[in-house]
């Protein structure tokens, strides 16, 4: 009897182990790569898992070597699809009602923010994006080209003024470029001053600035943490939940100034600002639509999209 219960178990690994192997751990279609090995991928082909690991960079370049700008690669369980040309990446981001984005990014990005643009798919990805995509046409973009050379010129006096010393290496060059999108931002999105040009925006007092700091600070450590391990990392950081919330309250604040403003000065706001086009897209009757199948649902609910 025992050795017939060890034979099933036997056969029953067997198979598990066939299944998984076949489904998750085998080469898909005509893309290129390295057969992957059973739970590691290509971890151990490719030393990225040895005594001594070779980078993730320095694999990437080699598999590109090897294979190509397109090839499967193996993090793990995880099947990637390699993406190495620019007019590639090009095209899969101007074709977002083809491509979707893939559940090892958004799956952690939906921790901060679960109805963001970046994180949606399908039906409803093409009813957000319709409300907000005529605002990064070239004509609409070429509106806030003042303000885009404003906000540099104020960077660049500012490195002028603070960073002219040849015999200093100043190594915060992603903090300044951070703070130079902010402020872009601030103006196109919402026709705010986040302040993170000014001199002392380092030591700015601004909540919202600050929350913002906090988020994108999160958001570069959750993308490179496993799905569980970034819920714990999320719910354990009373900081990062406590910049949503401040994020969520003064954008909640923006909506009802602009909900109080004359419909013809939302109309004509609209072209130019993000917060204004949000607000027009906003439902009347939100239960009704609410209520309609994903696909033929309009505009966004202020509450809950």
């Amino acid at each position: 009897m025992f050795s017939i219960t060890l034979a099933i178990i036997f056969l029953f690994l067997t198979v598990v182990y066939f299944y998984l192997k076949s489904v998750y751990f085998t080469l898909h279609g005509p893309i290129p790569g390295i057969p992957p090995q059973f739970l590691f991928g290509n971890l151990l082909q490719t030393g990225i898992l040895s005594r001594k690991p070779v980078s993730l960079p320095d694999v990437i370049l080699q598999l590109r070597a090897k294979f190509g700008d397109v090839y499967q690669f193996w993090f793990g369980s995880m099947r990637l699809i390699m993406i190495n040309c620019l007019e590639d990446a090009q095209y899969i981001f101007s074709h977002r009602h083809i491509y979707d984005q893939g559940d090892l990014f958004t799956e952690n990005m939906k921790l901060i923010n679960p109805n963001g643009i970046i994180c949606l798919k399908g039906a409803k990805f093409k009813r957000h994006a319709s409300v907000i995509s005529s605002l990064f046409r070239r004509g609409k973009i070429l509106i806030h080209l003042d303000t885009i050379i404003n906000c540099t010129d104020k960077l660049l006096d500012r490195w002028r003024i603070h960073y002219n010393d040849p015999t200093k290496i100043h190594l915060n060059m992603i903090e300044q470029s951070q703070q130079l999108l902010l402020a872009i931002f601030g103006f196109i999105a919402f026709d705010y001053d986040l302040e993170t040009l000014d001199d002392n925006s380092e030591n700015s007092q601004n909540e919202l600035t600050q929350a913002l700091y906090s988020l994108l600070n999160t958001m570069q450590i959750l993308l490179q943490l496993p799905t569980f391990l970034g819920r714990i990392f999320f719910f354990l950081n009373f900081k990062a939940r406590r910049a949503r919330t401040i994020i969520d309250r003064y954008l909640e604040k923006m909506i009802e100034h602009e909900l109080n403003t004359t419909i013809d000065m939302r109309m004509e706001r609209k072209r130019t600002c993000f917060i204004a086009s949000l607000v027009t897209s906003l439902q009347e009757n939100e239960k009704l639509e609410a209520a309609k199948p994903e696909e033929e649902k309009k505009g966004r609910f202020f509450n809950n999209d």
